[in-house]
């Protein structure tokens, strides 16, 4: 089908069975046209979930993210049901990502992300975005339209974030935190400086933000960044 893409440039006791559950990818619905695919991997024994978006176009599908690894994506795309999907939107260059991104390639999935992110994945051993998308920018697919915001360094050098306008709704990635979180998690490759100002950028780029998706854990609303700004400055 045709479609039209216009672009301006647990404990250690656990039974198999019960850890087979607790890994498999969930969907719940969001708001009317967007959808949250969540996977998880283990952390101290127990699953830490990853969250990305599906969101349903005329004619296609478009994820913000790929699931948590191979398998995720898989189960991701099988529920799906063989709906077409336009591409992937790689919000950073880490595998909670991208890992996913062979899968996609096998389907003839593209996945874009902007060139930092594609340099950083080849630099570290991650699959890297097909396509090179700019720091800031407006596209639409299929009748519904994608903001993707390059803010500056944060949780990662090269993280960006996805507006949904017509959706009202942030997908923010690993760099916003989830009010569940209680510390800033890997940081690892965060620029923990440049992180706070990053935050304000995208306040004064997105003011009206009433749904919020962080990388990991609980949704809500706006004040997911204050509580990344207050993890920010108790660290």
């Amino acid at each position: 089908m045709w479609r039209t893409i216009t672009l301006p440039c647990f404990a250690l006791g656990l039974c198999a069975t019960v850890l087979g559950q607790a890994l498999r990818t969930t969907f719940t619905p969001f708001v009317p046209g967007v959808d949250v695919h969540t996977s998880y991997q283990l952390y101290g024994g127990a699953p830490f979930p990853s969250n990305g978006l599906i969101v349903y176009t005329r004619d296609s599908v478009v994820l913000i993210d790929t699931g948590w690894g191979s398998k995720a994506t898989r189960q991701v795309l099988k529920h799906l049901d063989g709906k077409p999907v336009a591409a992937c939107i790689a919000t950073h260059f880490h595998a909670d990502r991208t890992g996913g991104i062979p899968v996609l390639r096998k389907k003839g999935i593209p996945c874009w992300g902007t060139a930092y992110t594609r340099e950083l994945a080849i630099a570290r051993g991650e699959a890297p975005p097909d396509a090179r998308l700019p720091n800031d920018t407006t596209f639409t697919i299929d009748g519904v339209r994608f903001t993707v915001f390059y803010p500056g360094a944060g949780h990662a050098p090269d993280n960006i974030v996805v507006w949904l306008p017509d959706q009202h709704v942030l997908h923010g990635g690993c760099f916003i935190k989830s009010t569940e979180a209680r510390t800033l998690g890997n940081i690892a490759d965060a620029d923990l400086s440049a992180w706070p100002m990053a935050i304000d950028r995208v306040r004064k780029r997105f003011p009206a933000t009433p749904h919020v998706v962080p990388g990991h854990q609980a949704w809500g609303g706006p004040e997911l960044l204050d509580h990344t700004l207050q993890l920010l400055r108790t660290r």
